[in-house]
Protein backbone atom coordinates (compact mmCIF):
# COMPACT_ATOMS: atom_id res chain seq x y z
CA UNK A 1 0.00 0.00 0.00
CA UNK A 2 2.94 2.38 0.54
CA UNK A 3 3.45 2.49 -3.43
CA UNK A 4 -0.04 3.38 -3.89
CA UNK A 5 -0.28 6.24 -1.18
CA UNK A 6 1.73 8.83 -3.37
CA UNK A 7 -0.65 8.69 -6.51
CA UNK A 8 -3.76 8.93 -4.80
CA UNK A 9 -3.16 12.36 -5.18
CA UNK A 10 -3.62 12.82 -8.48
CA UNK A 11 -7.26 11.49 -8.12
CA UNK A 12 -9.06 13.92 -5.76
CA UNK A 13 -10.29 17.56 -6.43
CA UNK A 14 -13.58 19.87 -7.39
CA UNK A 15 -11.90 19.60 -10.96
CA UNK A 16 -12.86 15.72 -11.31
CA UNK A 17 -15.84 15.53 -13.28
CA UNK A 18 -17.84 12.63 -13.35
CA UNK A 19 -16.24 11.43 -16.65
CA UNK A 20 -13.05 11.54 -14.83
CA UNK A 21 -13.95 8.55 -12.38
CA UNK A 22 -15.49 7.12 -15.05
CA UNK A 23 -12.35 6.73 -16.88
CA UNK A 24 -10.28 6.10 -13.59
CA UNK A 25 -12.58 3.24 -12.79
CA UNK A 26 -12.33 2.05 -16.21
CA UNK A 27 -8.46 2.07 -16.20
CA UNK A 28 -8.49 0.90 -13.00
CA UNK A 29 -10.51 -2.67 -13.46
CA UNK A 30 -13.11 -1.78 -10.90
CA UNK A 31 -16.34 -3.46 -11.75
CA UNK A 32 -19.21 -1.82 -14.21
CA UNK A 33 -21.52 0.48 -12.04
CA UNK A 34 -19.12 1.75 -9.35
CA UNK A 35 -19.49 5.15 -8.50
CA UNK A 36 -17.64 7.85 -6.40
CA UNK A 37 -20.62 7.69 -3.79
CA UNK A 38 -20.21 4.10 -3.56
CA UNK A 39 -16.38 3.43 -3.76
CA UNK A 40 -14.73 2.24 -0.62
CA UNK A 41 -11.46 1.69 0.41
CA UNK A 42 -11.84 -1.82 0.24
CA UNK A 43 -12.61 -0.88 -3.42
CA UNK A 44 -9.02 1.04 -3.31
CA UNK A 45 -7.02 -1.74 -2.22
CA UNK A 46 -8.45 -4.19 -4.44
CA UNK A 47 -7.26 -2.45 -7.08
CA UNK A 48 -3.91 -1.12 -5.75
CA UNK A 49 -1.70 -3.24 -8.41
CA UNK A 50 -3.36 -1.46 -10.90
CA UNK A 51 -2.78 1.86 -9.68
CA UNK A 52 0.85 1.36 -9.30
CA UNK A 53 0.70 -0.19 -13.15
CA UNK A 54 -1.44 2.74 -14.58
CA UNK A 55 0.19 5.27 -12.27
CA UNK A 56 2.01 7.44 -15.12
CA UNK A 57 -1.67 7.51 -16.70
CA UNK A 58 -3.41 8.50 -13.80
CA UNK A 59 -1.28 11.55 -13.58
CA UNK A 60 -1.49 12.66 -17.37
CA UNK A 61 -5.64 11.67 -16.83
CA UNK A 62 -5.33 14.18 -14.01
CA UNK A 63 -3.76 16.62 -15.06
CA UNK A 64 -5.36 16.87 -18.23
CA UNK A 65 -8.69 17.40 -16.83
CA UNK A 66 -7.35 19.57 -14.25
CA UNK A 67 -5.97 21.86 -16.78
CA UNK A 68 -9.24 21.72 -19.09
CA UNK A 69 -10.87 22.89 -16.56
CA UNK A 70 -8.79 25.73 -15.35
CA UNK A 71 -9.37 26.59 -19.03
CA UNK A 72 -12.85 26.47 -19.21
CA UNK A 73 -13.25 29.06 -16.04
CA UNK A 74 -11.11 31.31 -17.49
CA UNK A 75 -13.11 31.61 -20.33
CA UNK A 76 -16.17 32.25 -18.62
CA UNK A 77 -14.56 34.81 -16.61
CA UNK A 78 -13.36 36.34 -20.34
Amino acid sequence: MQNVIPVLKWVRGEPLSQDHWLEMFRLLGLPKGTTLEKLTFGDIVSVADAIIVNSAAIKVSSLSRWCWTVLQLNAKSL
